[in-house]
């Protein structure tokens, strides 16, 4: 693959003419080599991607106008088609090159070119939304992309259409960029003409600040705004005249004040005097007989209430939330007459967002209209003084068992429901939980750095043995003669085709304790159970006799039409997987099942037991891969996190392809052996 890469490099550096049907070679390799290859090796072919556009760029626009079939526009739909989803998929990972950020730039200009149609544009301001609006961007990025974006002049006169969203993402970039990054020239750049759009302008004129220096910036910025809205004695003025008490004046204040005084409190600091006074105003309008019982009053605030969602649901969602549980303390009966509005906008949000998107608009279970409960609300065992509930673990008079963590959990379903929070010592709480919709919830809500408990047994076995172990690893095993008769192996057959292990039990100046360690590592995480249904075994087999005799080397090509081996190995792992779950350190608050669940609470999944429940798997308790073929009349749809093998996110088992491809393996080989 490495010698069709760089003689693609070399097909697109030897000419400048691009009408030789070199389109014809953009395809779907690009990305999947992209995202297989080492790190070296992508940035050397991006920045031929980037030469490329840039080339294509150049001669477009030397060439206006083109016409639709011409090889050109040809070339530029293949990058675009190509390139725009790889940009998309990997614009959230800190370790992208920056050339991501270059190429999306470059398209995104060379697609505003007036040869090109409405609808071509059209995907390039989305392109341009996507790198302003998404959350997840990384910073680095970000700044690339918008720096480059400010150089194009011609671009200007779209981008002020984008004015207010600009400002947010040049804030996002100010209060994320450390002086130090490699990104401070684009982003001086970019606020070059941020400072010339006339929302800044009119600003920076009034308070007589200028932005020069980027250390300074976002400071100078903040302490303009400071000066322009210093709005203490405009609402000392408001609270003195809303108690006035008149109808007309109240009216008038909803409509036209209301939102105002509802956006201090909630993006005010609670320091801030403002806020207080806001606060004050708030409880006051909302505890008002008037307010409370004119309909058309209350409509008004229905709408207020409504703009509220419409404008800070989608990207500040929290600061909204928090202004609702103020509401409910003073008026919670408008609260529940907003309550289907809001879960309405919730819905329309999530859907344009992705379901799950937002953490902070799972405040409300789907579907259901109900406050949230407070974490001790969460049923589970009774708690005892000093022992807690380790009381219900003893011989005879407990009805749990340590060494059985299925049964305990089963039981802890059956009486407790789908959460439950057990307090096995005092001040010590674990949740167990059990839904698949909650189990999602805990994996998005992790970050890129999520907590667990040390397994503090195993790891003081592995320390009590510094002549094995040069660390805690993960899990404990004796295998130091396993080792060292394969490596007196590898010694005698230094020749022949080494395998993993082999390869690394070669390394010079390599501790033998590292590779007692590691061994350990790999051969126990790796162990599983082959399925004792015959038929199964059978029909496995009838698959790999179509693909290939016994005598035949296994390829990745056979691998891949192995459909049957991996439904086999799909089924084994919901039916038995390695463990009951994972556990987690939650890095925030979060809801599950209409639970509040506060942060630094550990929660443990229960992904064992729902994966054999009726109502998540048909016959849950039958070995059925047939299940998990997409072609089978057995295939029914099931929620993607109830079967984790390897788990999902940050901590995503590093070895999976490696894994998932020996078990292959070692299932093809087993049944070709038993033949």
């Amino acid at each position: 693959m490495r010698i069709f890469v760089e003689g693609f490099q070399d097909l697109i550096d030897c000419t400048n003419n691009l009408e030789l049907g070199q389109y014809m070679f953009i395809g779907n390799w690009i990305p999947n080599y992209l995202l297989q290859c080492n790190e070296s090796d992508a940035s050397r072919f991006l920045d031929s991607l980037l030469s490329l556009i840039n080339k294509l760029n150049s001669i477009m626009s030397a060439q206006l106008p083109v016409s639709q079939d011409n090889q050109l526009i040809l070339m530029y739909n293949a990058l675009w088609e190509q390139l725009v989803p790889y940009v998309k998929k990997v614009s959230s990972n800190p370790s992208s090159p920056y050339q991501i950020s270059d190429i999306a730039a470059v398209l995104t200009i060379l697609s505003l070119k007036s040869s090109f149609s409405h609808c071509v544009k059209k995907r390039a301001i989305d392109l341009f939304s996507f790198f302003i609006t998404h959350d997840m961007i990384d910073v680095r990025l970000l700044c690339r992309y918008l720096g480059q974006i400010s150089r194009c002049v011609q671009l200007h006169h779209i981008l002020k259409t984008y004015s207010i969203t600009l400002i947010k993402g040049w804030l996002r970039c100010l209060i994320l960029v450390s002086n130090n990054d490699n990104c401070n020239e684009d982003l001086s750049l970019f606020t070059n003409y941020i400072v010339s759009l006339p929302e800044i302008q009119e600003i920076l004129n009034e308070t007589k600040v200028t932005i020069i220096h980027q250390k300074d910036c976002l400071e100078n910025f903040l302490i303009a705004l400071q000066l322009k809205y210093s709005s203490l004695q405009a609402l000392i003025f408001l609270n003195n005249v809303v108690r006035m008490n008149k109808t007309e004046i109240i009216k008038c204040f909803i409509k036209n004040a209301f939102g105002t005084i509802c956006d201090v409190v909630m993006f005010c600091e609670n320091m801030n005097p403002c806020k207080k006074e806001a606060k004050d105003i708030l409880n006051f309008i909302l505890d008002m007989h008037l307010v409370r019982n004119d309909s058309d009053i209350g409509n008004d605030l229905m709408d207020v209430f409504s703009k509220l969602c419409h404008e800070h649901l989608a990207f500040t969602s929290r600061a909204l939330f928090d202004l609702f549980e103020e509401v409910i303390f003073v008026a919670p009966d408008l609260v529940a007459r907003f309550l289907p509005q809001l879960e309405q906008k919730i819905k329309e949000v999530e859907f344009k967002r992705g379901v799950g998107f937002d953490r902070a608009l799972s405040c409300l279970e789907e579907g259901g209209s109900a406050m949230i409960k407070s974490y001790h609300s969460i049923p589970g065992p009774k708690s005892l003084p000093l022992i807690g509930t380790l009381w219900a673990y003893l011989p005879f008079i407990g009805k749990y068992k340590f060494d059985r963590l299925h049964r305990n959990g089963l039981l802890k379903l059956k009486e407790f429901g789908p959460l439950v929070r057990e307090e096995i010592i005092p001040g010590v709480s674990i949740v167990w939980v059990f839904k698949p919709e909650d189990i999602e919830m805990i994996y998005r809500c992790e970050g890129h750095y999520p907590e667990r408990r040390s397994h503090l047994a195993l790891q003081k076995y592995r320390l009590d043995k510094p002549e094995m172990y040069s660390s805690g690893g993960l899990l404990p095993t004796v295998i130091k003669e396993f080792i060292l008769k394969k490596m007196n192996d590898i010694n005698k057959n230094a020749s022949t085709q080494s395998s993993l292990l082999e390869i690394y039990l070669s390394k010079d100046n390599i501790d033998m304790k590292d590779i007692f360690g590691i061994t350990a590592d790999l051969m126990l995480a790796g162990i599983d159970t082959i399925s004792k249904n015959m038929d199964k075994q059978e029909k496995m087999f009838n698959e790999l006799f179509k693909l290939m005799s016994v005598d035949d080397l296994i390829t990745e090509e056979i691998l891949l039409k192995c459909f049957y081996t991996k439904a086999v190995m799909n089924e084994t792992f919901r039916m038995n997987p390695v463990s009951i779950g994972i556990g987690r350190i939650l890095t925030q608050n979060v809801v599950l099942s209409n639970y509040h669940v506060p942060a630094r609470t550990i929660v443990v999944t229960q992904n064992q037991i729902s994966s054999r429940l009726p109502e998540y798997f048909l016959n849950p308790d039958e070995f059925i891969p047939e299940r998990w073929i997409r072609d089978s009349s057995n295939k029914l749809s099931h929620h993607p996190f109830l079967v984790l093998p390897f788990g999902y996110g940050p901590r995503t088992c590093i070895a999976r392809r490696l894994a998932e491809q020996n078990l292959q393996l070692f299932l093809i080989n087993v049944k070709f052996i038993s033949y």
